[in-house]
């Protein structure tokens, strides 16, 4: 990652292929949402090339090295590169433009990290540098916080006291969640 300074909305979510990364970013970004929040999200592939439109990849194998998709409510931008695409300007240019950016991934980088623990993990991230937390369904009764993966309102939680004690905006700048149609206390 490059030498800037990481701006402090931006943690990322670790761990094995298959083990749920996905599935928690979601709902975080529900979670924050709901809440108020502007949440942007970078997924970060081992794959060489993601998968394309046709339009996309036509362009591609003619020689293009910048294509932009623009539809109602949507624009995609694809940057053809060689090598491995250094994260720091990605993160930077997209945590500019929300409260919250979740990465998915990068586990080797200088991100502070949730770890998704399980089988595979030891491969994933031996050293668990960087890792602040831990989503895990058995408790390894450690040193850091642990949530369960259907605990998305501990963990958003938590990720927004971690990232306001990294110096970012405060928890309370959003407002409450909505009550629940049927009113306070009521379900919906």
């Amino acid at each position: 990652m490059s030498s800037e300074p990481l701006p402090g909305n931006v943690i990322s979510v670790v761990g094995p292929s298959g083990s749920g990364k996905t599935q928690i970013i979601c709902g975080l970004v529900r979670w924050l949402t709901a809440r108020g929040y502007r949440v942007g999200v970078l997924k970060h592939s081992h794959h060489s090339r993601p998968a394309l439109t046709p339009g996309a990849e036509a362009l591609r194998w003619a020689g293009v090295r910048l294509s932009a998709r623009a539809a109602p409510g949507a624009v995609e931008i694809l940057a053809s590169q060689d090598g491995e695409p250094d994260p720091g300007p990605l993160v930077a240019v997209l945590a500019a433009q929300v409260d919250v950016l979740l990465v998915e991934g990068y586990k080797t980088g200088p991100l502070p990290k949730i770890l998704l623990a399980g089988p595979g993990v030891e491969e994933v991230l031996p050293s668990r540098q960087g890792v602040v937390a831990l989503v895990s369904r058995r408790p390894a009764q450690g040193e850091l916080p642990e949530f369960p993966p259907e605990d998305v309102d501990g963990l958003g939680s938590f990720i927004l006291r971690y990232l306001t004690g990294r110096g970012w905006g405060s928890p309370e700048k959003a407002p409450a969640p909505p009550e629940p149609a049927g009113g306070p206390g009521r379900p919906g």
